[in-house]
């Protein structure tokens, strides 16, 4: 594994969590808790891939896991910037469905 690897899928992590934490209090003004952010991953043979997984819950249900590819293969999946707009993009949208619902 190259550290170049390592360095941004720690950094990718790192800024899922820090999204998260940024919109705990609307997330937990929805009834929605977290539960479980990690990095899988996944080699096969020589071909490698990673992925942040985000699990969201509303007391004993499972509302969302949400799935990001951080590496495929020998490069990113996608810059930072891209990652952290849907990120954020995916808490916005949980966060207006679930006012909508309550």
């Amino acid at each position: 594994m190259t550290q170049d690897r390592i360095d941004f899928e720690k950094d990718i992590l790192g800024l899922s969590l820090a999204l998260l934490d940024k919109f705990k209090d609307d997330l937990i003004g929805s009834g929605i808790t977290r539960r479980r952010t990690k990095l899988k991953r996944n080699q096969t043979g020589t071909k490698y891939l990673s992925e942040i997984q985000i699990e969201l819950w509303d007391e004993y249900d499972l509302v969302g896991i949400e799935e990001y590819f951080v590496w495929e293969g020998e490069k990113p999946s996608s810059t930072k910037e891209d990652l952290k707009e849907w990120i954020e993009e995916f808490l916005r949208d949980l966060i207006e469905e679930r006012k909508k619902i309550k």
